[in-house]
């Protein structure tokens, strides 16, 4: 199960492919685009999880491994140790919680990806802003010239997620962002209100098609498509360098990078230029017939 689709699913479909003429064993893949972590936990609740699991972030995989429900990456007979050099330092890392290997990186994206339609910027007189305040005055601008500037899919929570650790990282520095992320340091401790302050800034009725309260039934894809599918009305999508992809080779294949489709760097937040990096990790919530090779493969292949 992922939440990978498009041109990802795709590519991975390949990988699957090869899989199985390597072992005669097959790999159903599960898309779920939308309410991914929803559907998830509702299969694990009810005794029925997917044998294998691709987890978009840390956050996921620590909320899984707590719960006891993934099976340790040494009990699938993978030696940690004879992998290592396959990935660079720190990259096993992620996959653990609390020193224990429970997921191995498979996938690796920049979360601090603006995308935009440089053929509006162009029309409407604006450019890419570098810094927060520069791109809440960019959105300004843009309302200004009566066009509600993002487009903004949120009902997986994951995509507001992004926007706040790309603020956090920036403008508390990456000590404190650790902190935060490995359970160190307090939700309640004021860098977080701070950060979630400024968010507020840019995710606001007047800057999102729709406002806020529609963005929040809107898939990450619809998201997408408001800004690049052909009747798009927003010039501004923040997302991962994932939104690349899937814009050209789903929503809307017309566009050419470069002229209607682009990216700038997400702005800094004060003199924070932290970029923060995003990751799927593959992970088995049982033991079945299968799932150790595919585990196996999936890390040395």
């Amino acid at each position: 199960m992922s939440l990978w689709g498009g041109s990802e699913q795709e590519s991975f479909q390949k990988v699957l492919d090869a899989f199985k003429a390597k072992t005669g064993v097959t790999a159903n893949f599960d898309s779920q685009r939308t309410n991914y972590s929803t559907v998830l936990q509702t299969r694990i609740s009810g005794g029925n999880p997917p044998d294998v699991a691709i987890i978009p972030g840390i956050g996921f995989l620590r909320q899984f491994a707590k719960q006891g429900s993934l099976k340790k990456v040494s009990d699938l007979g993978i030696d940690v140790n004879a992998i290592k050099s396959n990935y660079p330092p720190g990259i096993l890392e992620i996959g653990q919680v609390d020193g224990t290997q429970y997921a191995i990186m498979v996938k690796f994206n920049s979360k601090s990806t603006m995308w935009y339609r440089p053929d509006k910027f162009k029309t409407l007189g604006v450019s890419p802003a570098t810094d927060f305040a520069g791109f809440t005055k960019l959105l300004g601008d843009i309302k200004a010239k009566g066009t509600a500037p993002m487009g903004l899919g949120a009902a997986d929570s994951w995509t507001l997620t992004d926007w706040f650790e790309n603020i956090y990282a920036k403008q508390a520095g990456p000590e404190k962002y650790d902190q935060l992320f490995s359970g160190k340091l307090a939700w309640t401790d004021a860098s977080v209100a701070t950060a979630v302050d400024t968010m507020k800034q840019a995710i606001k009725d007047d800057y999102v098609v729709g406002g806020i309260t529609a963005a929040l039934g809107r898939s990450f894809t619809d998201g997408i498509g408001q800004a690049f599918a052909a009747n798009g009305t927003a010039v501004i999508y923040y997302e991962g360098g994932f939104v690349g992809g899937i814009a050209t080779g789903q929503t809307n294949t017309a566009l050419k990078v470069g002229e209607t489709i682009d990216w700038f760097d997400f702005p800094a937040v004060g003199s924070g230029k932290t970029v923060t990096i995003g990751g799927d990790v593959i992970a088995a919530f049982t033991n079945k017939p299968g799932v150790k090779e595919f585990l196996n493969y999936m890390t040395t292949a």
